[in-house]
Parts: structure tokens; sequence; C-alpha cells
């Protein structure tokens, strides 16, 4: 890896939240730019650093820092030099003399060590000695940490993010269990970690490295929606991992289960065949506490006045001009017989104008009525379908980012008579269990969602298993209206949903049809493919804007019909350009179109979030993106929320909706190909829909009706009718 030291001569930029550093170095060849995460550097310090060259495309050559160290002066002069340059707060040019008259050339030692002598030096009283010791043990503890992290082969930008997590406390954390870096810090997985640990000397069957082993596991099983995962199944992953004998991980495991890291359980419903099964003690809380939650609310009777069939007709009418079906006056009249139900039914079967309906009716009884959704998209989208405010269910519970937990819970339950939740199969079970607990028992909460789309993208799949416990009513609306059933992409939603073959343009005399099937299975035409109708056919016959009216769906990340090369080769025909601004694989520029990934409460900006680079800021690595919601800044670092967002995966469009999709599908995608893949793609499509792919591996999706079960045994709780699900109320 290349080297490069100097002598720092500038400080063209510095950010004090991430300690990302732009800085101009004398080196032997000259002056160099050098950038990365080095903390508070100070003019006159020498530093000595390795990582990459890189030409920037509108500043030229710079040096990216992966790792770092500062070499102190030895000479008096150069010490004096060094404090002089206004390094550490309140030491100017005249107090570094003074400092340096006094001290010598060990001034720096004396800084270390014996800090408190600075006040036998003229001018330095009690607030100046404290605010001197302060700023420079600040200073080198940074530094010390980063250059103690890249020791072990950690760069400066996971340096700085684990200076963050744990601050002065870094060093002594790490060594004394390195495997807390997987548990704590964003990005650092167990390979990373178990690296380290091997660096310190850490032996392999250290029952630390076998726990962690064993905690990544679990961790992986949840990442892919799983709760729990069978003990010899677990001890086998684990031991694998490790490449230790299973028996000294089932040992450990039993250590964690007397310290209540994890817990046992055991599936008995087969007398013969019991299941030892192992949960993490959060994920067996949560599952267990929502039962409960659940069972305690069905327990409590429901006073509400009943609804009159012909009232309801006739206010429904008079509001919204529009006559409920048969069936929606049905599911209607028994919602205000529930305490809790489910409303479920594919595109175009009215469940939309049936919460209209129900928030209608209960405003009449004077009740008042809250409307959550999982996504802020979603909530957007809820809030214009029915005219009324909405909220992400985050906002509504009143998360707090910095402590990680929700204000509404059952001591501080929401305000409201009534609860809707929509698209409710999208709520992961950890988030439907602090959703419940914030309730009043006394309210009536009514989850709406379609069970035919992809389950949620955390842990659990709670709609289904409410549904499937038969312990609360679920309302299917099953009639597709007339104006939706002309609709080939409603037509399509339930054909896929139902196991047929798609109906496409060339079976219908409709002029302008909504659906559209392009048969191709090469993947680098399929791309071609997208381009052009991105570019010219769309826009040009539909009259929708491709930079925010249209949106490519696709199954996968990699490959050549994945996002990551679909958002490159979008962002060159769609916004061309110079691109200002590269992080990691991505560059930006302004005009992009952008997703933002995670949750970030602090800046109100939610995962599926679309918005649009306003502006780009080079020199101080930072973008403005302008949201629905207003404009929104975003750090160097905090760019690795954001993502090119002119292709995103279907998973990640789950709750939105667009005028047009395009959705592409190929046999490439063989592991992804799933029916309620497909049906949820389609799904997202309002106005115009266009399946770009091969005739097999729309095939073999559709017939492909058995994705994977999670391991959850929240269904079989809400059947069980024991004491002990409803006591602790």
């Amino acid at each position: 890896m290349p080297e490069i030291q100097g002598k720092v001569q500038g400080i063209t930029f510095f950010n004090e939240r991430n300690m990302y550093t732009i800085a101009r170095v004398d080196t032997d060849n000259g002056l160099k730019t050098l950038v990365g995460g080095m903390g508070r550097l100070a003019v006159g310090e020498t530093i000595k650093a390795r990582g990459e060259w890189d030409v920037h495309p509108r500043f030229g050559e710079q040096f990216k820092v992966d790792a770092f160290e500062i070499l102190l002066p030895s000479t008096t002069e150069g010490v004096r030099n060094y404090l002089a340059s206004g390094m550490i707060r309140g030491v100017g040019p005249a107090m570094a003399d003074r400092i340096i008259d006094h001290f010598g050339e060990k001034a720096l030692e004396i800084l270390d060590e014996s800090p408190k002598r600075l006040s036998e030096v003229k001018g330095i009283g009690k607030k100046k000695l404290k605010g001197i010791i302060a700023d420079w043990q600040d200073k080198r503890t940074q530094r010390n940490v980063l250059m103690f992290l890249a020791s072990f082969g950690i760069g400066t930008a996971y340096g700085v993010r684990i200076f963050q997590t744990y601050g002065q406390e870094t060093g002594a954390i790490i060594k004394d269990n390195p495997y807390k870096l997987a548990e704590d810090v964003a990005g650092i997985g167990f390979s990373t970690a178990d690296g380290i640990a091997r660096k310190m000397g850490i032996p392999a069957d250290s029952p630390k490295r076998l726990e962690a082993g064993v905690l990544h596991a679990l961790g992986r099983a949840s990442n892919n929606g799983h709760f729990y995962l069978p003990r010899e199944e677990l001890i086998h992953e684990a031991a694998s991992l490790l490449d230790q004998n299973p028996s000294d991980v089932d040992n450990v495991l039993s250590g964690m289960w007397q310290t209540g890291k994890v817990i046992f359980d055991k599936i008995t419903e087969d007398p013969e065949n019991p299941l030892d099964i192992v949960y993490l003690t959060a994920y067996y809380a949560a599952e267990v506490g929502l039962a409960r939650r659940i069972q305690a609310f069905l327990t409590v009777p429901l006073n509400l006045k009943k609804i009159k069939a012909e009232e309801a007709l006739e206010r429904v009418h008079q509001r919204f001009a529009i006559r409920l079906s048969e069936e929606q006056l049905d599911v209607l009249e028994k919602i205000f017989g529930s305490r809790i139900s489910v409303i479920t039914g594919g595109p175009g079967t009215g469940k939309t104008t049936l919460v209209r309906s129900v928030q209608l009716l209960f405003s009449a009884m004077g009740k008042s009525v809250l409307q959550v959704a999982p996504t802020g998209r979603a909530a957007k989208r809820l809030a214009e379908v029915t005219s009324r405010d909405a909220s992400t269910i985050h906002r509504a519970l009143a998360y707090d980012f910095k402590t990680g937990k929700f204000f509404r819970n059952e001591e501080e339950p929401l305000d409201a008579d009534v609860i809707i939740v929509d698209e409710a199969s999208m709520v992961d079970a950890f988030l439907m269990y602090h959703l419940i607990k914030a309730i009043p028992m006394n309210a009536v909460l009514i989850l709406v969602g379609d069970v035919s789309q992809l389950p949620p993208v955390g842990p659990g799949n709670a709609l289904r298993d409410i549904i499937e416990s038969g312990r609360v009513p679920v309302f299917h609306l099953t009639k597709i209206f007339r104006q939706a059933a002309q609709s080939l992409i409603i037509r399509n939603a339930h054909r896929v949903n139902a196991g047929e073959d798609l109906v496409t343009v060339r079976d219908q005399s409709k002029e302008d049809p909504d659906f559209y099937f392009l048969s191709e299975n090469d993947q680098e035409r399929m791309v071609s493919l997208v381009l052009t109708m991105c570019r010219e056919r769309i826009p040009n016959r539909f009259g929708f804007d491709p930079m925010t009216q249209i949106q490519v769906l696709t199954p996968m990340h990699k490959g050549p019909a994945g996002t990551i090369n679909l958002n490159r080769q979008l962002q060159k025909v769609l916004n061309p350009g110079v691109d200002l601004l590269i992080k990691g694989e991505q560059s930006f520029r302004p005009g992009d179109k952008v997703m933002q990934i995670k949750n970030n409460y602090s800046k109100e900006v939610f995962n599926g979030d679309i918005g649009t680079i306003a502006k780009v800021n080079p020199s101080s690595k930072s973008v403005v993106v302008e949201f629905d919601a207003g404009p929104v800044p975003y750090t160097f670092s905090e760019m690795e929320e954001l993502v090119l967002a002119y292709a995103v995966t279907i998973h990640k469009s789950q709750g939105s909706e667009y005028p047009a999709v395009i959705m592409l599908l190929s046999t490439a995608h063989y592991a992804l190909l799933q029916r309620n893949l497909v049906y949820t793609g389609i799904t997202r499509a309002k106005r115009l829909m266009v399946l770009v792919g091969s005739q097999k591996a729309v095939s073999l999706a559709v017939g492909n009706d058995t994705p994977s079960r999670r391991a959850t045994r929240l269904a079989h709780r809400l059947r069980q009718t024991s004491p002990s699900l409803v006591d602790d109320q």
C-alpha cells in the first residue's frame, strides 16, 4: 500500500462530527492533498499515512488515507512551531514561546504526563489550564484510537465509527473483548472482529470467540427473517463458522443460557419428535410479549354502538359519492364488533374505500382515529388516499434515535380511540410488539395489508402469523371492482397471485393498455431496453417524466440486471455530467435520484424515502437532498445512508406506488424467483407496468408459491389459551 510523509501546511476542511479532514501536506515530491478521517490535524505536524492515490474529477490528485500516524517533533524549535500552530485551543505563538522558555524540548512530554505543571507558565490560570488539558487530551485520544485501530488493519472510515461508538473507552473495550465490535458498530461483522481478536492473540477456542460465533449465527438467522434456530442447527452452524468442536460450542451455549443471553424453548406439537430451539433473549421477549398483549386485547369487552347498514351506506355515499358493495358493507358492520381485526385483499378490491369509510363512521361517533404505516412513503401515500393525516409508526411512538427507545408504551399509550395500520404486512414482529404495547387497552386496532406481498425486511412475519393463528377476525376482500377490473395491472396481479399466466397486450384489443411484457432473457439486452424505454419510448408515448414518474425495479443488486449496474447506466443517460462526489462504488452529482436506505430520526427521513440531490459540495464532501418534506443535508459519512434510486430492488419498493414501473425478471435471478416477488412488483404500478424478461423466468416465479417459511412461534402462542399468555399486563 502506498505511503506518504510530510508536514501539514494547511487544513482545507475539517468536520468535527465525523473527523473527516482535507489537508495540504508538504512532501519530498511537493504539496499533496490528503483526505480521510484523520481527526483534527494541526499545521506544522508531520504525518505519515498509508492509502491509495485517486483523481478527483474537479480537484485532481488526492491521497485517500486508510491509516496514519503523527510524528511529533523532537527538537526545541520543532516543538515551539508545533505549539504555535494553533493546534491546541488557547495556545498561540506568544504562549508557545513562554511554554518552551519554561520547559524546553520536554514541553510535549509535560503535556502528556504532567499537564498540571503548565500552571507554572505565566498567563496560564486555572480556567485556561483546564481548557488546554481537555483539548490536548481529546485530540490525543482521537489520534491514539485511530492509530491503535490502524495497527489491526482497520481503516480510518471504520475507525471513526468505532471511536464515535466508544469514545475514550475504545482501546479498553476492544482489548477486553474485540467481538463487541460486531454487536455494537454498524458495518463491523464477525469476520472483522475475529481478525482483530486473532491479531491480539485471542485463542481460537476462547469462550469469547465461541460465544461471538453463536451470536453471529443467530444474527444471520435474524437477517433471514427467523426468530429462532433449532439448537442442533445453531451448534452446527457456529461450529462450522468457528472451525471448532460442536461439543465446545454446546457448552458455551449452555453458559449463555445461564447468563440470560439466550433462551431455550421446545416445540412439542409432535410429542414423539420434540425440537429444542434457541432464541436471542430480546427476540423471545418480543414474540411472547406480542402474543400476550394481543390475547389481553381479546379479553377486553367492546362497547361500541352497532352501525346500521342503511345509515352507513348513506353517510359514505354523501361524503365520498360512492356506493359500498355488499362485501364491504358486511365487513364494515363486523369491524365495529371487533377489538382487533385484519382487512386484507389484493389490488382493486376496495381496501382504501373501506378504510375511508371506517374512519368516517368512527369519527361520526366522536372517536379519534390515528393512521400509521411502517415507512415514510407508505404514510405519505396513506395520507393522500384518505385525505387525513398519517405518520410512520416510529414517529407515532416517539422513537428516540439516541437511546433506541420508544416514548410511547403501555405506561404512556397513544392518545387515540382507533388505530389503523396500513401496509401491515411490512411490519416486522419487533415493531409490531412495540406498537401493540402502546395501544390503549380500550382502543380498536385495525390492521390493513396484503399478505400475498413480500414479507417484512425485519425478522418475523407478524401479520401472516396473526392471520394464521385464527384468534383475530380476518376480513378478506375478494371482489374486484369493475373499473379496476379493466386494468391489466390489476388483472395480472390477481392472476399471478392465483398462479395463472399473464394477460399481455397482444391478448387485448385495448388501444392503450397499462401492462406490457417484453420478452428478453439476455441481461445486457434487457438493460439496453430499459435505457431506451426510460429515455425515449415511455416519455414520448405516455408523457411520464423519467426522473420522477418512472421507477425501475429488479430482484437483485448484483449482475448486469442488478441495481448497481442499472443505476450507473441510467445515471449516464438520464443525468449525464461530471461526478462531483464519489462514495464507495457510487458517484453523485446534482439532479441524481437517490433513496434513503435506513431510518434517520434526527433528519426525519426514513427507509425508502426518495429524493433528488439539489446540491453537491466537493470541498466539504457533502450533499443536500430535496425530499418531499424539504431539503436535508448529508455529511460524507452520512451518505452511506443514500443510494442511487433510478433502479431499486423490489423489496425496497414495498409500501410505495409509482405512476410507471419497469420490472426486470431473468433466469439469472433464479434464487429469488417467487410468486410474491412478481406480485409485489406488479402492484407497485399505478398507471403503467412494463415487464422485461423471459417467459421462463416469469413462469418459474409464478409457479413458485413456496417461499421459505420463517421460524417464528407467534401463531402458536396466539392459539394457546393458557393464563400465562394474558397475565402480567
